[in-house]
């Protein structure tokens, strides 16, 4: 099959995985997953019965979840083997696609600004282009506002919140500090603290010095720039080949935790991004354009 077949064919094994994940997860829950929580409702009825000295009925719940907890021991191997290979799984292909994030936009930038050639021409286009993803961000922005506010898709959703602050950003207190912060004092650390905004300011001073160089002294760095660029392409071209099978392991992963009733819980939140997306595609960009 031709590079041009697999890719008019990818969006429909894409979605085949999302359906067989579905479907493999449905299956590892009520298999192994649904006799665990059901034995930790049946022992927490027992306690309540026992805190209310219904000894009979609390021994009876008791031996229940005894058994509920044997069924589940017994499959505990398999479970682990079939949940762990879905973790594997997903683990592997977000982590791929992670690997190549920051060197693709190093590439690809510089090998953009190095077509353009005039140091002229990219200040025009780089405020250009600034002031169109304000633009289309504010409108996004707004949308997806509006939509929330109307839809409310996360009314009644039960999501368990994280009490540790870990990972929260603080949020500057003027225009300087997010002009200082978008800098990064040290791009090594930026690239590997997934600090985009950082690698792609320095990509976008390296992409111009570049360019202000003689040619004859950046003419070993652009072949470098150029053939990274297309390497970086042909992996990325490989790594979404294997969507279909990573998004199956985490659709899979996610319903064995969580069971088929998350689809019917999300709907909301699924169709709004949808809705949304949708309203910002057919309307507000082909207006822009």
């Amino acid at each position: 099959m031709s590079e041009k077949e697999t890719k008019s064919r990818l969006h429909w094994w894409i979605i085949l995985g999302m359906l067989v994940g579905a479907v493999m997860g449905t299956f590892v829950h009520f298999r192994h997953f649904a006799a665990s929580e059901e034995a930790a409702k049946v022992e927490l009825f027992g306690q309540e019965f026992l805190q209310k000295n219904k000894q009979e009925q609390a021994k009876a719940l008791m031996e229940k979840a005894s058994r509920f907890e044997k069924a589940v021991l017994s499959k505990l191997e398999e479970r682990s083997f079939l949940y762990s290979t879905f973790e594997f799984l997903a683990d592997a292909f977000l982590n791929l696609l992670k690997m190549i994030v920051i060197p693709l936009v190093f590439f690809s930038l510089v090998s953009g600004m190095l077509g353009l050639g005039d140091i002229r021409q990219l200040g025009r286009i780089g405020v250009k282009t600034a002031l169109l993803y304000v633009l289309t961000t504010t409108i996004a922005c707004l949308t997806g506002l509006f939509l929330v506010n109307l839809v409310q898709p996360g009314a009644g959703l039960q999501i368990p919140i994280p009490e540790a602050d870990e990972g929260l950003v603080e949020v500057p207190d003027s225009f300087k500090d997010i002009i200082v912060e978008m800098i990064p004092s040290n791009v090594v650390a930026a690239a590997a603290s997934f600090d985009l905004i950082g690698v792609i300011v320095f990509t976008l001073f390296f992409g111009i010095f570049l360019v202000a160089i003689e040619e004859s002294k950046r003419a070993a760095m652009v072949g470098f720039i150029e053939g990274g660029a297309e390497v970086m392409m042909k992996m990325t071209h490989f790594i979404i080949r294997l969507a279909p099978i990573g998004i199956a392991a985490l659709i899979a992963g996610m319903v064995s935790r969580t069971g088929p009733g998350v689809f019917i819980d999300m709907i909301k939140y699924v169709l709004t991004v949808f809705g949304g997306l949708l309203i910002h595609v057919t309307l507000t960009l082909p207006l822009l354009i």
